[in-house]
Protein backbone atom coordinates (compact mmCIF):
# COMPACT_ATOMS: atom_id res chain seq x y z
CA UNK A 1 0.00 0.00 0.00
CA UNK A 2 1.29 3.24 -0.78
CA UNK A 3 1.45 6.13 2.11
CA UNK A 4 0.25 8.54 -0.63
CA UNK A 5 -3.32 10.82 -0.87
CA UNK A 6 -3.63 10.68 -4.84
CA UNK A 7 -3.52 9.23 -8.30
CA UNK A 8 -1.00 6.64 -8.47
CA UNK A 9 0.04 4.20 -11.33
CA UNK A 10 0.66 1.52 -8.96
CA UNK A 11 -2.53 1.47 -7.78
CA UNK A 12 -3.92 1.69 -11.00
CA UNK A 13 -2.19 -1.33 -12.13
CA UNK A 14 -3.20 -3.24 -8.53
CA UNK A 15 -7.35 -2.17 -10.55
CA UNK A 16 -8.46 -0.01 -7.82
CA UNK A 17 -7.38 3.37 -6.82
CA UNK A 18 -6.85 3.56 -3.19
CA UNK A 19 -6.11 6.92 -1.84
CA UNK A 20 -4.20 6.70 1.75
CA UNK A 21 -4.18 9.47 4.11
CA UNK A 22 -0.66 9.65 5.90
CA UNK A 23 -0.78 9.89 9.69
CA UNK A 24 0.29 13.17 10.74
CA UNK A 25 1.05 11.81 14.50
CA UNK A 26 -2.27 12.64 16.04
CA UNK A 27 -4.04 10.61 18.68
CA UNK A 28 -7.61 9.69 17.47
CA UNK A 29 -8.98 11.58 20.11
CA UNK A 30 -8.17 14.56 18.44
CA UNK A 31 -9.64 13.54 15.17
CA UNK A 32 -13.39 12.71 13.53
CA UNK A 33 -10.61 9.75 11.52
CA UNK A 34 -10.29 5.79 12.24
CA UNK A 35 -8.49 4.89 15.50
CA UNK A 36 -5.81 3.41 12.99
CA UNK A 37 -4.76 7.18 12.02
CA UNK A 38 -5.43 6.33 8.33
CA UNK A 39 -8.53 6.44 6.28
CA UNK A 40 -8.38 4.22 2.84
CA UNK A 41 -10.96 5.43 0.22
CA UNK A 42 -11.07 2.45 -2.25
CA UNK A 43 -12.50 3.53 -5.72
CA UNK A 44 -12.43 2.58 -8.90
CA UNK A 45 -9.93 3.50 -11.68
CA UNK A 46 -10.96 6.09 -13.94
CA UNK A 47 -11.58 4.52 -17.18
CA UNK A 48 -10.47 6.12 -20.08
CA UNK A 49 -10.70 3.30 -22.97
CA UNK A 50 -12.56 0.38 -23.60
CA UNK A 51 -11.44 -2.71 -22.49
CA UNK A 52 -10.09 -3.71 -25.93
CA UNK A 53 -7.82 -0.70 -26.19
CA UNK A 54 -5.94 -2.13 -23.19
CA UNK A 55 -6.59 0.56 -20.85
CA UNK A 56 -3.23 -0.29 -18.51
CA UNK A 57 -1.11 0.44 -21.36
CA UNK A 58 -2.34 3.83 -21.18
CA UNK A 59 -1.05 5.05 -18.11
CA UNK A 60 2.27 2.91 -18.48
CA UNK A 61 5.36 4.59 -18.56
CA UNK A 62 6.73 3.52 -21.93
CA UNK A 63 3.48 3.05 -23.98
CA UNK A 64 4.90 4.85 -26.46
CA UNK A 65 5.90 3.23 -29.69
CA UNK A 66 9.47 1.66 -28.75
CA UNK A 67 12.09 4.18 -30.85
CA UNK A 68 14.51 2.41 -32.39
CA UNK A 69 11.20 0.51 -34.55
CA UNK A 70 11.10 2.77 -38.07
CA UNK A 71 8.30 1.53 -40.11
CA UNK A 72 6.44 3.14 -43.12
CA UNK A 73 3.16 4.35 -41.85
CA UNK A 74 0.18 1.17 -42.67
CA UNK A 75 -1.51 1.67 -45.93
CA UNK A 76 -5.30 0.13 -46.69
CA UNK A 77 -4.97 -3.58 -48.36
CA UNK A 78 -5.09 -3.38 -52.21
CA UNK A 79 -7.96 -4.34 -54.43
CA UNK A 80 -7.72 -5.34 -57.97
CA UNK A 81 -7.45 -2.69 -60.22
CA UNK A 82 -7.33 0.15 -57.04
CA UNK A 83 -5.23 3.23 -57.51
CA UNK A 84 -3.22 4.08 -54.64
CA UNK A 85 -2.36 7.80 -53.69
CA UNK A 86 0.69 8.04 -51.24
CA UNK A 87 1.35 11.30 -49.20
CA UNK A 88 5.20 12.51 -50.21
CA UNK A 89 4.69 16.28 -48.82
CA UNK A 90 4.64 16.42 -44.89
CA UNK A 91 1.50 17.43 -44.49
CA UNK A 92 -0.40 16.10 -47.91
CA UNK A 93 -3.80 18.12 -48.48
CA UNK A 94 -7.45 16.38 -49.11
CA UNK A 95 -9.44 19.19 -51.10
CA UNK A 96 -13.83 18.79 -50.61
CA UNK A 97 -14.19 19.35 -54.28
CA UNK A 98 -11.63 18.53 -57.73
CA UNK A 99 -10.54 22.22 -57.34
CA UNK A 100 -7.80 23.76 -56.15
CA UNK A 101 -9.74 26.66 -54.93
CA UNK A 102 -11.76 24.27 -52.64
CA UNK A 103 -11.56 23.96 -48.87
CA UNK A 104 -8.70 21.86 -47.79
CA UNK A 105 -10.73 19.67 -45.56
CA UNK A 106 -8.06 17.30 -44.57
CA UNK A 107 -4.34 16.58 -43.92
CA UNK A 108 -2.07 13.21 -44.18
CA UNK A 109 0.91 12.53 -43.16
CA UNK A 110 4.35 11.92 -45.44
CA UNK A 111 3.76 8.35 -45.83
CA UNK A 112 0.69 7.70 -45.94
CA UNK A 113 -1.23 5.82 -48.43
CA UNK A 114 -4.91 6.35 -49.69
CA UNK A 115 -7.27 4.11 -51.99
CA UNK A 116 -8.85 6.45 -54.96
CA UNK A 117 -10.90 5.91 -57.62
CA UNK A 118 -10.40 6.55 -61.19
CA UNK A 119 -9.24 10.12 -62.40
CA UNK A 120 -12.13 12.79 -62.39
CA UNK A 121 -12.71 15.93 -63.82
CA UNK A 122 -11.66 19.37 -62.24
CA UNK A 123 -9.52 22.44 -62.23
CA UNK A 124 -6.11 23.51 -60.55
CA UNK A 125 -4.24 20.42 -60.78
CA UNK A 126 -1.57 21.57 -62.74
CA UNK A 127 0.58 18.23 -64.34
CA UNK A 128 -1.99 15.94 -62.66
CA UNK A 129 -5.10 14.71 -62.05
CA UNK A 130 -7.43 14.71 -59.34
CA UNK A 131 -8.50 11.82 -57.82
CA UNK A 132 -11.67 10.77 -55.42
CA UNK A 133 -11.06 9.21 -51.98
CA UNK A 134 -12.51 5.68 -51.41
CA UNK A 135 -13.88 5.14 -48.21
CA UNK A 136 -13.60 8.87 -46.81
CA UNK A 137 -14.39 12.16 -48.53
CA UNK A 138 -12.60 14.34 -50.20
CA UNK A 139 -9.95 14.63 -53.26
CA UNK A 140 -6.18 14.78 -53.65
CA UNK A 141 -4.46 16.18 -56.76
CA UNK A 142 -1.35 13.92 -58.20
CA UNK A 143 1.22 17.12 -58.63
CA UNK A 144 -0.12 18.43 -55.21
CA UNK A 145 1.69 16.40 -52.31
CA UNK A 146 0.27 12.63 -53.91
CA UNK A 147 2.10 10.10 -56.09
CA UNK A 148 -0.55 7.56 -57.59
CA UNK A 149 -0.04 4.46 -58.80
CA UNK A 150 -1.54 1.07 -59.72
CA UNK A 151 0.68 -0.57 -56.58
CA UNK A 152 1.59 -0.05 -52.83
CA UNK A 153 4.81 2.34 -52.70
CA UNK A 154 7.61 1.93 -50.67
CA UNK A 155 8.35 5.50 -49.14
CA UNK A 156 12.12 6.11 -48.87
CA UNK A 157 11.42 8.19 -45.92
CA UNK A 158 10.35 5.78 -43.22
CA UNK A 159 9.39 6.85 -40.18
CA UNK A 160 7.62 6.08 -36.91
CA UNK A 161 3.70 5.40 -36.82
CA UNK A 162 2.15 8.06 -34.76
CA UNK A 163 0.76 5.66 -31.34
CA UNK A 164 -3.08 6.29 -31.76
CA UNK A 165 -3.66 3.67 -28.72
CA UNK A 166 -1.78 5.52 -25.94
CA UNK A 167 -1.75 9.34 -24.24
CA UNK A 168 1.18 10.52 -26.76
CA UNK A 169 1.64 9.79 -30.14
CA UNK A 170 5.40 10.39 -30.27
CA UNK A 171 7.99 10.37 -27.94
CA UNK A 172 9.05 13.67 -27.21
CA UNK A 173 12.53 15.65 -26.42
CA UNK A 174 13.58 18.89 -24.97
CA UNK A 175 16.65 20.64 -26.55
CA UNK A 176 18.97 21.75 -23.96
CA UNK A 177 21.52 24.15 -25.58
CA UNK A 178 20.56 27.42 -27.14
CA UNK A 179 23.38 26.56 -29.61
CA UNK A 180 22.35 23.60 -30.91
CA UNK A 181 21.72 22.96 -34.43
CA UNK A 182 19.36 21.49 -36.85
CA UNK A 183 20.00 19.88 -40.05
CA UNK A 184 18.31 19.16 -42.98
CA UNK A 185 19.52 16.30 -43.25
CA UNK A 186 22.37 13.77 -41.50
CA UNK A 187 25.54 15.71 -41.82
CA UNK A 188 29.07 14.22 -42.61
CA UNK A 189 31.84 15.01 -39.82
CA UNK A 190 32.97 17.57 -41.68
CA UNK A 191 30.24 19.57 -42.47
CA UNK A 192 29.48 18.78 -38.54
CA UNK A 193 32.59 20.63 -37.41
CA UNK A 194 32.20 23.35 -39.96
CA UNK A 195 28.79 23.91 -38.56
CA UNK A 196 29.95 23.55 -34.90
CA UNK A 197 33.06 26.96 -35.55
CA UNK A 198 30.52 28.98 -37.36
CA UNK A 199 28.74 29.53 -33.93
CA UNK A 200 31.85 30.93 -32.82
CA UNK A 201 33.15 32.75 -35.85
CA UNK A 202 32.46 34.97 -38.61
CA UNK A 203 31.25 32.33 -41.48
CA UNK A 204 28.72 31.52 -42.10
CA UNK A 205 26.40 27.88 -41.69
CA UNK A 206 27.08 25.09 -44.29
CA UNK A 207 24.15 24.51 -46.18
CA UNK A 208 23.45 21.52 -44.38
CA UNK A 209 22.51 23.39 -41.01
CA UNK A 210 18.42 24.13 -41.55
CA UNK A 211 18.90 27.25 -37.85
CA UNK A 212 20.42 27.47 -34.16
CA UNK A 213 18.54 26.69 -31.90
CA UNK A 214 18.48 29.78 -29.79
CA UNK A 215 14.98 29.79 -27.51
CA UNK A 216 12.68 26.70 -26.34
CA UNK A 217 12.71 24.29 -28.55
CA UNK A 218 10.37 20.89 -28.14
CA UNK A 219 10.52 17.95 -30.61
CA UNK A 220 9.16 15.14 -31.30
CA UNK A 221 11.73 12.01 -31.85
CA UNK A 222 11.84 9.73 -34.77
CA UNK A 223 15.29 7.33 -34.47
CA UNK A 224 18.73 7.78 -33.87
CA UNK A 225 20.89 7.77 -36.61
CA UNK A 226 24.75 8.33 -37.42
CA UNK A 227 27.80 6.03 -36.72
CA UNK A 228 30.39 8.22 -35.50
CA UNK A 229 28.23 10.93 -33.43
CA UNK A 230 24.47 9.97 -32.75
CA UNK A 231 22.07 12.15 -33.81
CA UNK A 232 18.35 12.50 -33.88
CA UNK A 233 16.00 12.47 -36.71
CA UNK A 234 13.06 14.46 -35.40
CA UNK A 235 9.38 13.05 -37.17
CA UNK A 236 9.88 16.21 -39.20
CA UNK A 237 12.79 14.73 -40.30
CA UNK A 238 15.55 16.85 -39.08
CA UNK A 239 18.47 15.87 -37.20
CA UNK A 240 20.10 17.14 -33.84
CA UNK A 241 22.86 15.70 -32.13
CA UNK A 242 21.89 13.59 -29.46
CA UNK A 243 24.30 15.49 -26.91
CA UNK A 244 21.95 18.62 -26.96
CA UNK A 245 18.47 16.83 -26.18
CA UNK A 246 16.85 15.47 -22.84
CA UNK A 247 13.94 13.18 -22.70
CA UNK A 248 10.30 15.04 -21.93
CA UNK A 249 8.66 12.16 -19.08
CA UNK A 250 4.84 11.90 -19.82
CA UNK A 251 2.82 14.03 -17.35
CA UNK A 252 1.05 11.78 -15.02
CA UNK A 253 -2.32 14.15 -14.47
CA UNK A 254 -5.22 11.38 -15.38
CA UNK A 255 -8.48 13.27 -14.48
CA UNK A 256 -12.08 11.48 -13.55
CA UNK A 257 -14.76 9.68 -14.97
CA UNK A 258 -18.13 10.59 -13.43
CA UNK A 259 -20.37 7.88 -13.04
CA UNK A 260 -23.37 7.29 -10.36
CA UNK A 261 -20.81 6.43 -7.74
CA UNK A 262 -18.46 9.14 -8.42
CA UNK A 263 -19.77 12.79 -8.67
CA UNK A 264 -19.42 15.99 -9.05
CA UNK A 265 -18.56 18.15 -7.26
CA UNK A 266 -14.93 17.27 -7.14
CA UNK A 267 -11.92 19.04 -5.27
CA UNK A 268 -8.49 18.29 -7.33
CA UNK A 269 -5.39 19.40 -5.15
CA UNK A 270 -3.08 21.46 -7.50
CA UNK A 271 0.39 23.65 -6.91
CA UNK A 272 2.37 22.47 -4.46
CA UNK A 273 3.78 18.83 -4.24
CA UNK A 274 1.91 18.01 -1.22
CA UNK A 275 -0.57 19.80 0.52
CA UNK A 276 -2.04 19.20 4.32
CA UNK A 277 -5.16 16.98 5.18
CA UNK A 278 -7.02 19.00 8.26
CA UNK A 279 -9.46 17.74 10.61
CA UNK A 280 -11.22 20.09 13.45
CA UNK A 281 -12.55 18.81 16.38
CA UNK A 282 -13.72 20.89 19.30
CA UNK A 283 -13.09 24.20 18.14
CA UNK A 284 -9.04 22.66 17.19
CA UNK A 285 -7.19 22.54 13.67
CA UNK A 286 -5.12 19.58 13.30
CA UNK A 287 -2.99 18.43 10.34
CA UNK A 288 -3.52 15.01 9.66
CA UNK A 289 -1.68 14.04 6.99
CA UNK A 290 -1.04 15.51 3.23
CA UNK A 291 -2.10 15.04 -0.02
CA UNK A 292 -0.56 14.39 -3.18
CA UNK A 293 -0.63 16.95 -6.35
CA UNK A 294 -3.26 16.02 -8.08
CA UNK A 295 -5.39 13.68 -5.68
CA UNK A 296 -8.97 14.59 -5.82
CA UNK A 297 -12.07 13.98 -3.64
CA UNK A 298 -16.10 14.35 -3.39
CA UNK A 299 -16.65 17.58 -1.53
CA UNK A 300 -19.80 18.02 0.88
CA UNK A 301 -19.29 21.78 1.82
CA UNK A 302 -17.14 24.54 1.53
CA UNK A 303 -16.23 26.23 5.34
CA UNK A 304 -14.17 27.83 7.51
CA UNK A 305 -12.93 25.99 10.48
CA UNK A 306 -10.56 28.17 12.95
CA UNK A 307 -10.52 30.68 10.55
CA UNK A 308 -9.25 28.67 7.46
CA UNK A 309 -10.97 28.88 4.66
CA UNK A 310 -11.53 24.70 3.57
CA UNK A 311 -13.07 22.38 0.92
CA UNK A 312 -14.69 19.00 3.02
CA UNK A 313 -14.67 15.88 1.94
CA UNK A 314 -17.62 13.35 2.12
CA UNK A 315 -15.26 11.47 4.59
CA UNK A 316 -14.80 14.47 6.96
CA UNK A 317 -11.45 15.83 6.55
CA UNK A 318 -10.24 19.13 4.71
CA UNK A 319 -7.89 20.91 2.41
CA UNK A 320 -7.29 24.40 2.22
CA UNK A 321 -9.32 26.20 -0.48
CA UNK A 322 -6.47 28.08 -1.51
CA UNK A 323 -4.78 24.45 -2.19
CA UNK A 324 -7.51 22.61 -4.36
CA UNK A 325 -9.56 23.29 -7.86
CA UNK A 326 -12.93 23.12 -6.91
CA UNK A 327 -15.07 21.23 -10.53
CA UNK A 328 -18.74 22.08 -9.90
CA UNK A 329 -21.74 21.04 -12.57
CA UNK A 330 -23.44 23.57 -14.66
CA UNK A 331 -27.11 24.01 -16.77
CA UNK A 332 -25.94 23.39 -20.39
CA UNK A 333 -25.93 27.68 -21.88
CA UNK A 334 -28.75 28.93 -23.35
CA UNK A 335 -27.80 28.59 -26.47
CA UNK A 336 -27.00 24.74 -26.75
CA UNK A 337 -29.32 22.53 -28.32
CA UNK A 338 -30.77 20.40 -26.15
CA UNK A 339 -29.14 17.11 -25.49
CA UNK A 340 -26.07 18.40 -27.33
CA UNK A 341 -22.75 17.23 -26.28
CA UNK A 342 -19.91 20.09 -24.91
CA UNK A 343 -17.01 20.78 -23.03
CA UNK A 344 -17.06 23.34 -20.21
CA UNK A 345 -13.80 25.03 -19.01
CA UNK A 346 -13.80 27.40 -16.02
CA UNK A 347 -11.23 29.76 -16.26
CA UNK A 348 -11.51 30.66 -12.48
CA UNK A 349 -11.03 26.88 -11.52
CA UNK A 350 -8.66 25.81 -14.20
CA UNK A 351 -11.24 22.55 -14.65
CA UNK A 352 -12.84 21.08 -17.64
CA UNK A 353 -15.79 18.67 -17.89
CA UNK A 354 -17.11 17.19 -20.71
CA UNK A 355 -21.28 17.05 -20.96
CA UNK A 356 -23.41 14.39 -22.84
CA UNK A 357 -26.72 17.09 -22.40
CA UNK A 358 -27.02 18.29 -18.72
CA UNK A 359 -25.40 15.05 -17.91
CA UNK A 360 -21.17 15.34 -16.68
CA UNK A 361 -19.35 12.36 -17.92
CA UNK A 362 -15.80 13.42 -17.09
CA UNK A 363 -13.76 15.93 -14.99
CA UNK A 364 -10.20 16.94 -15.06
CA UNK A 365 -7.79 20.19 -14.43
CA UNK A 366 -6.32 22.43 -17.27
CA UNK A 367 -3.92 25.07 -17.93
CA UNK A 368 -5.15 28.19 -19.50
CA UNK A 369 -3.76 31.77 -20.44
CA UNK A 370 -1.24 33.28 -18.68
CA UNK A 371 -1.14 37.08 -17.70
CA UNK A 372 -1.41 38.75 -21.46
CA UNK A 373 -2.52 35.86 -23.12
CA UNK A 374 -5.98 35.33 -21.50
CA UNK A 375 -7.75 32.80 -23.15
CA UNK A 376 -11.24 34.00 -24.77
CA UNK A 377 -14.63 33.41 -23.05
CA UNK A 378 -17.86 32.70 -24.61
CA UNK A 379 -19.39 29.69 -26.66
CA UNK A 380 -17.61 28.09 -29.77
CA UNK A 381 -17.29 24.89 -32.02
CA UNK A 382 -14.33 22.87 -32.64
CA UNK A 383 -13.69 23.42 -36.19
CA UNK A 384 -10.53 21.71 -36.95
CA UNK A 385 -8.52 18.57 -35.35
CA UNK A 386 -5.67 17.24 -35.10
CA UNK A 387 -3.92 14.57 -34.03
CA UNK A 388 -0.60 16.47 -33.38
CA UNK A 389 0.68 19.91 -35.27
CA UNK A 390 3.75 22.23 -34.79
CA UNK A 391 2.94 25.39 -33.05
CA UNK A 392 6.04 28.47 -32.52
CA UNK A 393 5.73 31.66 -31.24
CA UNK A 394 7.60 34.88 -29.49
CA UNK A 395 6.99 35.57 -26.22
CA UNK A 396 8.31 38.93 -25.44
CA UNK A 397 9.56 37.81 -21.83
CA UNK A 398 10.62 34.12 -22.74
CA UNK A 399 11.70 34.44 -26.57
CA UNK A 400 11.11 32.40 -29.65
CA UNK A 401 9.42 29.10 -28.70
CA UNK A 402 8.78 25.79 -31.29
CA UNK A 403 6.46 22.98 -29.83
CA UNK A 404 6.92 19.75 -32.50
CA UNK A 405 3.57 17.67 -32.37
CA UNK A 406 1.27 19.12 -29.61
CA UNK A 407 -0.91 15.74 -29.19
CA UNK A 408 -4.63 15.96 -29.39
CA UNK A 409 -5.34 19.34 -30.72
CA UNK A 410 -8.44 21.12 -31.42
CA UNK A 411 -9.04 24.12 -32.83
CA UNK A 412 -12.49 25.93 -31.41
CA UNK A 413 -12.05 29.66 -32.10
CA UNK A 414 -9.55 31.53 -34.31
CA UNK A 415 -6.07 30.30 -33.15
CA UNK A 416 -7.25 28.68 -29.61
CA UNK A 417 -7.24 25.00 -28.96
CA UNK A 418 -7.76 22.62 -26.16
CA UNK A 419 -4.88 20.02 -26.64
CA UNK A 420 -2.27 17.95 -25.03
CA UNK A 421 0.35 19.19 -23.82
CA UNK A 422 3.51 17.08 -22.61
CA UNK A 423 5.81 19.61 -21.61
CA UNK A 424 4.87 19.83 -17.77
CA UNK A 425 2.72 18.71 -15.07
CA UNK A 426 0.73 21.78 -13.59
CA UNK A 427 -2.12 21.69 -14.38
CA UNK A 428 -4.62 23.13 -12.23
CA UNK A 429 -2.53 26.51 -12.68
CA UNK A 430 -2.19 29.26 -15.65
CA UNK A 431 0.51 28.75 -18.04
CA UNK A 432 -0.23 28.97 -21.63
CA UNK A 433 -0.25 31.34 -24.56
CA UNK A 434 -4.05 30.96 -24.51
CA UNK A 435 -4.85 27.80 -25.31
CA UNK A 436 -5.95 24.88 -23.03
CA UNK A 437 -3.45 23.19 -22.08
CA UNK A 438 -5.03 18.92 -20.83
CA UNK A 439 -2.69 16.28 -19.76
CA UNK A 440 -2.08 13.78 -22.52
CA UNK A 441 -4.00 11.11 -21.24
CA UNK A 442 -7.03 13.78 -21.30
CA UNK A 443 -6.50 15.22 -24.44
CA UNK A 444 -6.76 12.16 -26.18
CA UNK A 445 -9.77 10.89 -24.11
CA UNK A 446 -11.20 14.36 -25.24
CA UNK A 447 -10.19 14.16 -28.68
CA UNK A 448 -11.60 11.12 -29.10
CA UNK A 449 -15.05 12.02 -27.74
CA UNK A 450 -16.11 15.14 -29.56
CA UNK A 451 -16.97 15.25 -32.84
CA UNK A 452 -16.35 14.16 -35.53
CA UNK A 453 -14.09 11.88 -35.61
CA UNK A 454 -10.94 12.05 -37.96
CA UNK A 455 -10.96 9.19 -40.69
CA UNK A 456 -8.28 6.66 -40.10
CA UNK A 457 -4.90 7.33 -41.83
CA UNK A 458 -5.56 11.22 -41.90
CA UNK A 459 -3.26 13.22 -39.61
CA UNK A 460 -6.21 16.75 -39.58
CA UNK A 461 -9.92 17.07 -39.72
CA UNK A 462 -10.71 20.89 -41.03
CA UNK A 463 -13.54 23.00 -41.90
CA UNK A 464 -15.42 21.21 -39.87
CA UNK A 465 -19.24 22.43 -39.88
CA UNK A 466 -20.66 20.57 -36.43
CA UNK A 467 -17.83 19.92 -34.29
CA UNK A 468 -18.62 19.94 -30.48
CA UNK A 469 -19.08 22.82 -28.47
CA UNK A 470 -16.83 24.31 -26.09
CA UNK A 471 -18.27 26.73 -23.78
CA UNK A 472 -15.29 28.81 -21.63
CA UNK A 473 -16.89 30.96 -17.80
CA UNK A 474 -15.27 32.82 -15.63
CA UNK A 475 -17.92 32.02 -12.81
CA UNK A 476 -16.61 31.29 -9.60
CA UNK A 477 -17.67 32.88 -6.83
CA UNK A 478 -13.63 33.41 -6.12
Amino acid sequence: MQKFFGVGLASLFAGALVWVLTSGGVSPDDTTLDRTGTVELERPPSKLLDEDEGYLALLAPHAQQPLERSAALPYPVPKAGQLHAMAYQYDSPIFSQPDRRAPTIGIVRRGAQLLVGQPVAGSGCNRGEWYKVIGDQGFVCSSNGFSVTEEPQDFYIRQVEPNRNGPMPFRYSKVTDRNALRFYELPSAAEYQASREAIRGPSGYPKVVERRLNGDYLIALDRREGEQREFWRTIRGRYIAAQYIEPKPMPQMVGERLSADIQLPLAFVYGRETVPLLAYKNGRLREIGVAEKHARFEVKEEAEWAGVPVVVSKRGFAVPRARVRVVSQIAPPADLPKGERFLHVNLDEQALVAYEGSKPVYATLVSSGKEGYDTPTGLHRVYEKHLSTTMRGNDPKEGIYEVEEVPWTMFYFQSYAVHGAYWHNDFGQVRSHGCTNLAPADARFVYNWIAPEVPKRWNGLREIQNGTYVYLTRDSAH
